[in-house]
């Protein structure tokens, strides 16, 4: 009798900072909750900082996902990278795909290329800004053996190639939405009662990490050089991080900021809140694809954005864009936008939709992220 062999499915394994409320966290559970045949693989899930998300960790647990977490913060270099490295032998993936600049991004390829794996994928989901030098000084050499790079956006994709990356690397894979449920309009209502607005007061948005590339200040500094006749009924804030402090007392120094600005903290129920503001406000310094645009969008509002990454052909004929860091030019791009009448505002939000819809729908997005992976593992 001919002895018969089990063949050990291939993994595919991800490394990721923590399971918390942000953009990258979102993104990758709609892309694996969407598998092509989830019986012909293995997925893995390893993260470095503790979790600050029970619901999210969830998430990923619901979808059969086996997670593994070395805790960083506790350890010190040299055993945390041992038992990173000890964790990927562990795995014995076949593809290993780190998630974000920094101790993710470094260490988790460095210790996939000592552990041999055979294909090593990277996705940056915005230009790195704060790396510290050693990140800095790895990321040539770490670019090297990277097989392939998913980054979010055409301007990410174009700045890691001006670093020395071949272009045949890069498959640039958008941010999903989930444009049918989750953030389809007739499927939310206003909350404005909650917030003491009335249903006929001009309301901005604004919603993400209140950290320093989001730039916040910017935001309330623009609001101030804004015509008062031109400016917004309200202006609500959701969010929270170490910029809150700030925050807090840039509204409280400033009469006007003071009565118009609401601050609600971390925001849970985002489709409600896209439902009850008349359009979001993006000001960051530096992003991938944000999140929050697309969400805003696929509820028909219509987005202000500074310049950043690939927002100039996002917003074409659904926004107004304004420079970066310039409270002024922000300012007059809000005013603009004050000044459209209601149906205005509507028609340019409802073909913002429309584009979305057409890039960024779930199934398209998800179909386009598997098959990075799956290049490999049919090979």
């Amino acid at each position: 009798m001919r002895k018969q062999t089990l063949t050990k499915k291939p993994k595919i394994l991800f490394i990721m900072a923590a399971f918390q409320v942000g953009g990258a966290e979102k993104q990758w559970a709609q892309y694996l909750s969407l598998p092509p045949d989830k019986d012909r693989y293995e997925l893995e899930i390893i993260t470095l900082m503790p979790s600050r998300s029970e619901s999210v960790r969830q998430s990923f647990l619901d979808l059969g996902i086996t997670l593994t977490h070395i805790d960083n913060p506790s350890m010190s270099k040299g055993k945390f990278l041992w038992e990173l490295y000890r964790a990927i032998r562990r795995s014995n993936p076949s593809i290993i795909h780190t998630v974000l600049d920094g101790s993710t991004g470094s260490w988790g390829r460095l210790m996939g290329w000592l552990a041999r794996v055979p294909y090593i994928m990277h996705s940056d989901r915005g230009i790195p800004a704060h790396s510290s030098s050693i990140h800095a000084t790895l990321r040539p050499y770490l670019s090297k053996i990277t097989t392939r790079f998913t980054p979010n956006a055409y301007a990410l994709g174009d700045w890691i190639v001006s670093n020395g990356v071949p272009k045949e690397k890069i498959h640039v894979i958008p941010n999903v939405t989930d444009v049918n449920v989750r953030f389809h309009p007739e499927n939310h209502h206003s909350i404005r009662k909650q917030w003491g607005i009335q249903d006929n007061e001009l309301v901005v948005g604004f919603l993400a990490a209140f950290r320093e590339e989001k730039r916040i200040d910017i935001l309330l500094d623009a609001l101030t050089k804004v015509p008062k006749e031109d400016r917004p009924d309200w202006v609500v804030l959701g969010g929270d991080g170490d910029k809150m402090p700030m925050v807090k007392e840039a509204i409280a120094a400033d009469p006007w900021l003071s009565k118009h600005c609401k601050l609600l903290g971390l925001v849970e129920d985002t489709p409600s809140f896209y439902a009850s503001i008349d359009y979001l406000v993006l000001t960051s310094e530096h992003e991938g694809t944000p999140n929050v645009v697309l969400e805003a969008q696929s509820m028909e509002k219509p987005i202000v954005s500074t310049l950043v990454s690939d927002m100039a052909m996002m917003l074409e004929n659904c926004g107004i864009t304004a420079e970066i860091n310039d409270p002024a030019s922000v300012g007059e791009a809000m005013a603009q936008m004050n000044r459209l009448s209601k149906q205005e505002r509507q028609a340019l939000g409802q073909y913002g939709r429309e584009r979305v819809v057409k890039r960024h729908e779930l199934h398209n997005a998800a179909e386009m992220f598997w098959q990075a992976h799956l290049d490999f593992l049919e090979s």
